[in-house]
């Protein structure tokens, strides 16, 4: 159920809430994650696609995304 006060955020994928006490560090990461996203969409916008490339592209995305992870 949603609360009045509640930070949401939804996209194509879901909703999830997100605790005021992150709230800052939330809204800082997300160009880096706009960025990781930009892996894939530039890979799946080219009229060269294929099976390996797409594997390279998602490779790419989850080590950009552990790097987000673990960052301090």
């Amino acid at each position: 159920m949603v609360q009045p006060g509640d930070l949401l955020h939804a996209n194509a994928n879901g909703i999830v809430l997100i605790p005021h006490d992150i709230a800052e560090e939330a809204a800082n990461a997300c160009e880096d994650f706009v960025a990781v996203e930009r892996i894939y969409l530039d890979y799946l916008e080219r009229n060269d696609s294929t099976p390996t490339g797409l594997a390279d592209a998602l490779r790419q995305g989850k080590e950009a995304v552990q790097r987000l992870v673990i960052r301090d």
